[in-house]
């Protein structure tokens, strides 16, 4: 794999990859020759393919606590030695100290044991493995570690995205129409407010999973580049569309599975040894005492290998791993997949809290009902649905389902000024409407690296990370149902002193107004401070010391 250098270069090279095609980021779409679109098709940025690292991956990620051991799987041949890792985000990194590691003959894995490091910051960090002989590979968004787990938290749940189109290739205007990314982005904007712990994607990420290599039209790539524009980790299961193949579309019959495979993992499954016991991808995880396992689900519409994977899932194999982990000591477990074809899943047998879903494009089911047994509604086609599901102390609330709105405009996060590290002071404002308390949102704000004296009109200030010439401010803060909430984050260079007695007081901002009215100034003022970088001494100035003074 290879790493895309921060989510702004990420977004550069998503606009890239729809102007590529010739669209708008609105999802507007060109008829034009076919052959031409297809000609240019081979612009597209490429998506970040599996190579070493097959778990924690962006689409199977790593949440953990300074001190917590966890696992790397690394493919690579068996004599490999000498391995390292590290934790990068944006110019930061930290090692990832390898405990342990043992070569698995039935998967052909090196299985790495690393100790999550205290960083001087908390995120979701890129993953940086490397050994004797191998090159360095990177999972994007891989890890996140956070300095400790609450008692109150959510995550989210979102299905159907059907990236890039919702037209088949057999319809006409396929080629240049991207208005799911539209839908997609939609979604995701509102996600990174909300500020969940992850995102559960329940299938169907790509609308023909041939669609790839094939004619270089890009759906995986684009699907892939889009969704690092996530800040917080995503967890995916396929569905039909993504490994269940078409019959009318030319690529060969497992083209779409091994697609997935390049691109979501892993790689025993497109290259199966004949000692791994499965064909399919299932795995679980563990946060804050709630199991999560997702299982893969389909429809073999082009009746690929039907020894192995049948009409429908689940198969044998499958349901036995399922019983098994259903098995295990945790008090809440939650079950997420695309859609059970068969009827196999009783949920009260396996004793689970609930199950989400979905393929059926609408809601079903009662979010009050226990176990819950939830379909989610479709980010795709303008819907632009997701779920929140809010836990407390281990009990699981799932809420009804919302919608980010045509325009985006359901919940929507704006700055007074432009948030881009030259302010010393700014304001958030968070419009939320949405029937829907949102307990934990994340305002980011940028600041120059040496901003002092910083403080939160609203919220709570979580910690601070310097990049460069760039201080990121983390505040987290509850925004009520159908609300607006304003957050003022103010600071100062470190040189609010105008008279240069050594103390920043009321004197000094007196002096900053009476010059300001044009009075004559008998002390020495120094122009020097200056807390907005405007190179200017004023109101801002003023305001900044009185806000000092206050605190």
């Amino acid at each position: 794999m290879r790493c895309f250098a921060g989510k702004f270069l990420c977004l550069l090279l998503t606009v890239f990859f729809l102007n590529s095609y010739g669209v708008s980021m609105a999802g507007e779409f060109s008829e034009e020759d076919p052959a031409s679109s297809m000609e240019r098709k081979g612009d597209f940025v490429q998506g970040d393919k599996l190579t070493v690292i097959q778990r924690p991956i962006h689409s199977i990620p790593q949440l953990c606590n300074p001190g917590q051991v966890f696992e790397i799987w690394a493919s690579a041949p068996e004599e490999t030695t000498g391995w390292q890792a590290f934790l990068q985000y944006e110019e930061y990194s930290i090692d990832l100290p390898v405990t342990q590691s043992a070569y698995d003959q039935t998967t052909e894995w090196h299985i790495l044991n690393v100790q999550a490091p205290i960083p001087d910051f908390y995120e979701l960090f890129d993953l940086v493995v490397l050994a004797n002989g191998i090159e360095a590979d990177t999972a994007v968004n891989a890890v996140r570690i956070e300095p400790e787990t609450d008692d109150s938290w959510y995550f989210i749940q979102i299905t159907d995205t059907h990236l890039t189109t919702h037209r088949y290739s057999y319809e006409s205007g396929y080629i240049n129409d991207m208005s799911e990314l539209g839908d997609f982005f939609a979604v995701i904007d509102d996600i990174n407010i909300i500020n969940p712990k992850f995102v559960l994607h329940t299938g169907d990420v790509i609308n023909e999973g041939e669609l790839e290599d094939y004619l270089n039209i890009g759906y995986f790539s684009a699907a892939k580049n889009a969704m690092q524009l996530l800040n917080v980790p995503i967890y995916l299961v396929p569905g039909s569309n993504d490994i269940g193949g078409w019959d009318a579309t030319p690529p060969p019959d497992g083209t779409a599975r091994n697609n997935w495979y390049d691109f979501f993992g892993w790689d025993i499954l497109k290259n199966p040894n004949g000692l791994y016991p499965y064909r399919t991808q299932n795995y679980s995880f563990v946060y804050n005492g709630v199991k999560f396992i997702g299982l893969e689900a389909y429809e073999n519409y082009e009746n690929f290998q039907p020894d192995v994977f049948g009409d429908f899932s689940f198969t044998i194999p499958q349901m036995n791993w399922l019983i098994t982990e259903c098995g295990t000591s945790e008090s809440s477990k939650v079950l997420f997949y695309y859609y059970d074809f068969s009827s196999l899943i009783n949920l009260e047998v396996l004793g689970v809290d609930g199950a989400l879903w979905g393929h059926i494009h609408a809601d079903s089911g009662s979010a009050s009902a226990r176990p819950f047994n939830l379909a989610t509604a479709k980010v795709c086609d303008g819907e632009r649905s997701y779920r929140l599901i809010k836990v407390q102390d281990g009990v699981l609330t799932p809420q009804d389902t919302c919608q980010a709105g045509s325009a985006g405009q359901n919940l929507t996060l704006s700055y007074s000024q432009p948030n881009d590290g030259t302010k010393y002071s700014n304001t958030a404002i968070i419009d939320n409407n949405l029937s829907l308390d949102l307990e934990h949102c994340l305002i980011k704000f940028r600041t120059p690296a040496n901003a002092v004296e910083i403080h939160a009109s609203y919220g709570t200030i979580t910690q601070a990370a310097i990049a460069g010439a760039v201080k990121t401010v983390y505040v987290e803060a509850f925004v009520p149902a159908s609300s607006e909430v304003s957050i003022t984050l103010s600071s100062n260079s470190g040189s609010c002193d105008v008279n240069s007695d050594g103390r920043t007081n009321l004197t000094d901002a007196i002096l900053v107004l009476r010059m300001l009215s044009g009075f004559q100034q008998e002390d020495a003022i120094d122009l020097n401070v200056d807390v907005n970088g405007d190179a200017m001494l004023g109101l801002e100035e003023a305001l900044a010391i009185l806000g000092i003074v206050s605190h």
